[in-house]
This record gives structure tokens, sequence and C-alpha cells, in this order.
């Protein structure tokens, strides 16, 4: 039994912390609840929203959940403990397959980081090796092959590797743990593991959970033959005619299906907010780069907001977060944070977000902020506009170009049409606003219109309440104002509509 479950009698109960008040009284007189809310303190001072839910669990649920964290055991993945960990970056030295946008040493240091990211992790060596493809059995040459094994044997201190590819094949990985008798790791799971670490909201929690299941299926396929963990082989029965493999894939289906059910609830909920949000037509900006690009600094730079707080860190931020902005006309922006992105990860990885990323997909318009002072800008922003391509991006919507970091950047870098801002020192940040507003006013077809009203009539009201109000002025005639007003089509025609006989004046 896990430490999450309790077992009454017969019944078992999955119990999660939940800090937040509820109507005890109607939950526990419903007549059909499965679940119900519990205060657990000690002494006698009962802290306040501190509730712990219980929720019914059925055997199968208990089975299941067991039996996935016994594979993932298993297979040595997503350790909670850290690793002593030597890094092997491969790569294509010529031929189409070769990478013409970045450098061996460029993919190194980015590995580096990678591992820098988690916790009790340390790369404690590092090697580059070249190959004429990555699809070999053992990914390697032979000779490359008993090279790397003597190393990785003779130092007792290396707890596993990470080979600095994608995505690693079954057999591959077979093969390469055979050998050098530790874990090996690729990006995938290396990213999938800072994922785990940086994941907060339930709703994140859940798109790293799914994103992990076409993950463990990789790993199945290539070892359901020959194979022994414990004595068992994957080709052994293990009940109801099923081979130990079979069962696996079964329960990822499961468990993928059940996933998938808990996210399309809440990607109901998240389109009644999107709902709200084109009612009231608050244009959408959304800001996407690669991690650690300064998305969130930005946002914090454009909004004042003190709660907001960047880190310097690979994917510090994995929930889409949405964020009020006034523009210098009055028009109320609304800036959306996204989960950074990165090269060489299966897409699958990303399109498990995508989900909150269709906030991003549906924006009026989009800003492509990069690293200036990187020195694998070129291959970076290759990825992202790779993967907003590959994420349907619609071909016809306005992406604004935006180099961050500029005081950063060492020396001086060649013209370029990007504007060039420093989030962090908030160098540039007026142009960007103003390219924002003008672009954002021409997309959304608003128009500046100036309309003559009486002084605390009920237009005055309608007009601050549905449109953008940018200036007003008196008249010589005190008993009106005069109001330069922003107006979508859609709001000038109920504004028609309600009030026919409007006075406009010609601009």
């Amino acid at each position: 039994m896990t430490p999450n479950l309790i077992r009454c009698g017969s019944v078992i109960f999955r119990m999660t912390r939940y800090t937040s008040n509820h109507n005890l009284r109607a939950l526990l007189q419903s007549p059909r609840r499965t679940s119900l809310f519990v205060r657990s303190f000690t002494g006698d001072k009962i802290p306040e929203d501190d509730y712990f839910k219980l929720e019914l669990c059925s055997e199968e649920d208990n089975q299941d959940n067991h039996d996935y964290k016994d594979l993932v055991h298993r297979m040595h993945l997503f350790p909670s403990i850290g690793n002593q960990v030597v890094i092997v970056q491969p790569f294509v030295k010529w031929g189409p397959k070769k990478n013409e946008l970045t450098t061996p040493d460029l993919m190194l240091e980015e590995a580096k980081g990678l591992i820098d990211s988690l916790p009790n992790w340390k790369c404690i060596d590092a090697v580059k090796i070249p190959v004429e493809s990555l699809e070999k059995k053992n990914v390697f040459g032979s000779g490359q092959f008993e090279s790397l094994q003597k190393k990785i044997g003779k130092n007792p201190n290396i707890s596993a590797v990470f080979v600095n590819v994608n995505l690693l094949r079954g057999i591959q990985r077979k093969e390469l743990t055979t050998a050098f008798r530790v874990p090996v790791y690729d990006r995938y799971s290396i990213v999938l593991q800072i994922f785990k670490e940086r994941a907060k909201t339930r709703e994140a929690k859940l798109q790293v959970a799914f994103a992990e299941i076409p993950y463990l299926r990789s790993c199945l396929v290539g070892l359901q033959k020959g194979t022994k963990s414990d004595g068992r082989g994957y080709g052994t029965l293990v009940g109801d005619g099923e081979s130990y493999y079979e069962s696996k894939l079964h329960l990822l289906e499961r468990r993928e299906l059940k996933i998938k059910k808990e996210l399309e609830k809440m990607h109901k909920k998240r389109s009644l907010l999107k709902y709200e949000r084109k009612k009231r037509e608050f244009p959408v900006v959304a800001i996407v780069g690669y991690t650690n690009s300064g998305k969130t600094t930005l946002i914090k730079s454009l909004t004042g907001d003190s709660n907001i707080q960047p880190r310097n860190a690979l994917f510090a931020t994995l929930d889409v977060t949405v964020h009020g902005f006034k523009l210098p006309c009055n028009l109320t922006v609304l800036l959306i944070d996204t989960v950074g992105f990165i090269s060489n990860i299966p897409l699958n990885l990303i399109a498990a977000f995508k989900a909150t990323l269709n906030d991003a997909i549906d924006a009026d318009m989009i800003i492509h902020l990069q690293d200036a002072s990187h020195p694998d800008k070129r291959n970076q922003i290759a990825t992202v506009n790779d993967t907003l391509k590959q994420l349907n991006i619609d071909a016809a919507k306005i992406i604004l170009q935006v180099e961050n970091k500029i005081d950063s950047i060492k020396t001086e870098n060649p013209p370029s049409s990007c504007l060039r801002i420093s989030a962090k020192h908030g160098t540039g940040l007026d142009e960007l606003v103003e390219r924002i507003q003008s672009k954002l006013l021409d997309v959304t077809s608003r128009k500046l219109l100036r309309f003559m009203v009486p002084n605390g009539g009920t237009e005055y009201s309608w007009l601050h309440k549905e449109a953008t109000v940018v200036n007003y002025s008196h008249p010589k005639d005190p008993q009106y104002l005069i109001l330069d007003v922003l107006v979508t089509p859609a709001i000038f025609g109920k504004l028609r509509s309600n009030y026919p006989n409007i006075r406009m004046l010609n601009k």
C-alpha cells in the first residue's frame, strides 16, 4: 500500500492534500458522493484551510499504480536520488544528417546545462564522439564503443550515462545499459526529469505524466525478447494469456486514457476562460522562445508585477500564465507566458502541453523572444520556428522577432532586422510597446473614433465599460464631453444599436 492510499476494511481511499474551503456539509450529504474532505491536525490548534481529500479507489486502480511504479523502477527511469553522470555527445561528422546550425561543443554545453538543472545530479566527465549515423544498434562504431566501455568501467564513481541524442530506441538502450552496467539516459528522459522537478500545478503534473507514457512505451519496444528482470522474461506469460511485455503495454494504455480524460476536463475549463476573454475582446499576445530566453523577465518588466519571479534556469515556466498589461492607448492586453522550447526532443514531449499552448496558438500576435547573447542562437531560432510550424501555427499570424539580453553581448553583433531589447534593464521596451500597439490595433481592426456625449450620460458610462477610452476633453458647452475611443467593429455595431443618435466627430 503506497503512502497516499488508505485501506479501511475492504475499501481503499486515495488521499491528497487539498487547501481550499469547501461546503463540507453539502459534500457529506450528497447521496452519490465518491469523495469527502476531512481535517487532519494535532494538538488543540486546528489549522485553517488544511484539508485532505479522500477518494474511493478501486483495487484495479491501486494495482495499476503499483505496477506502473514497478515498471519505472525496473527500467531505472526518473530516479529520486542524484547521479554522477558522464555525458557522451555523439555527432554526425558529415553527410545530410550533419547539423550545420550548431557544433558538438555547443551541444555538449547545453547537455551540461540540462544535467546541472537536476538537483543532486553532477557531470563528472564528458566526451565527444564522431559517428557516421545515429541509427546503429549501439550508436557508436565498434572501436569507439569498446573505448567508451573501458572508460566508463574504469571509473567506479559513474552511476549513469547521458547520451545526448533526442531519443534512444529500446534496443539501443538495452545494448548500452548492458555494456556500461549503469542506467543510460537520452534527452527525452532528462528533459522529462526536469519537467517532473519543475511541475507544481495539477495541470502541469498531468501534462508531464502524459508525456511520460510514449517514452515508457518506446523503452519497452525492443525489450520484449530475451530480457529478464528478477528471473521473469518479457516473453513469459503472466496471466490471461498475455506476456509481461503485453501486460505493460496495456497498463500504459489504461494510464494514458485516464490522464487524457483528466486533461480534457481541464481543457474544457480553459476553453470557458478563453471564451470569456474573447467575449470581452481582450487582445492576446503570446511570448514564445527557446528555454531561458527571458520570457518571464520580459513580462515582469512590461507589467511591473512584483509577484512574478523570473529564474535563470532551463524550463523555469511549465504552466501557461496570463498577465494583464495596459498599452499607452489605455487598451488592456493579455500577455501569455509559455513553456520554453528546446532542440532535439521528440515533438510529443512539447505536444503534451498543446492544450495550454493553444492559448499561444490562438493569440492575436506572437513575440518570438531570442537570446541575442547565446552562441547557439541560430540553432535556437531554427528550433522555435520549426516547433511553431509543427504546432500548426497559422502562417498568416503576426510574429514579432525580438532579440533579448543585448546587455550581455560581449562583441558587436552584425546588423539585424529584429528589435533589440534588454528585458532585465528595460532597454528598447518603449519601442517594443509601440510596435505591439501598432500591430494589435491593425490585426484586431480597432479604430480610433471621436464622439460627443452628454456629460454624465449613459453613453459615457457605456463607452467606458465596453470600449477603450483613450482621451477626453471638454468642448465649449460644459454639458458635453468629447471622447477619443478605440472600438472594434462589433462594439461599434452595438454602440449604433444602443445609441443610434450618438454624435460622431471627424478627427
